[in-house]
């Protein structure tokens, strides 16, 4: 999938049709549109970006219809910090990075002495 940088702003436009469809308690219908947006800054801006992280978690609240009021759905919606974020670390730091699956399987190396 690829985006022209323009597209960004169609994400943003996007965002603003979420937020005027939650506002109406219309959650199931601003799904797709929040779905779209996501995608849009996922390529425009990374995945460390927050435009995306924020718009992820509006998605997968909306998605999974998780007990969210108005006001923080749309607040997900309102960008104030464009600096990327280092998810890594901040999971490692939660500890919850899943553990690498060749962690176990890995061969060690044989003492020779």
């Amino acid at each position: 999938m690829c985006f022209p940088k323009a597209d960004r702003h169609v994400g943003f436009q996007l965002l603003h049709i979420v937020k005027a469809l939650v506002e109406k308690d219309e959650r199931d219908e601003a799904m797709p549109y929040a779905f779209d947006a996501m995608n849009i800054f996922e390529v425009c801006f990374g995945l460390d970006h927050p435009y995306y992280l924020q718009t992820l978690a509006l998605w997968t609240y909306l998605e999974k219809k998780l007990p969210k009021t108005k006001e923080e759905l749309v607040q997900l919606t309102n960008f104030s910090d464009n600096r990327p974020i280092d998810i890594v670390t901040l999971l490692k730091r939660a500890n919850m990075l899943p553990s690498s699956p060749y962690a176990a399987s890995t061969a060690q190396p044989v003492s020779t002495a």
